[in-house]
């Protein structure tokens, strides 16, 4: 892969997820960040797919969805190893 390829790859996904970052709406109006067990958590994502359905995601200092994607697809499901 020539570095000019390489740059582009990059620019292109800089840009795709520019957007996405940029949309993350907090539809539930929690202050943040959240704490659990002395554990400290930020909003990442959210959805509103209906007026009476929400997702929000909320990851640990440093983690980023593409680096929790990553991690949840390396390791086994419950439904499998049980």
């Amino acid at each position: 892969m020539t570095t000019l390829t390489r740059l582009a790859a990059v620019l292109a996904a800089t840009l795709w997820l520019a957007p996405v970052q940029a949309q993350t709406t907090d539809h539930l109006g929690l202050p943040g960040p959240i704490t659990l067990a002395g554990d400290s958590f930020a909003l990442a994502w959210s959805s509103r797919a209906a007026d009476n359905y929400i997702k929000q995601e909320y990851l640990p200092a440093g983690e980023t969805r593409t680096t929790t994607a990553a991690w949840s697809r390396s390791r086994p499901s419950p439904a499998a190893s049980g």
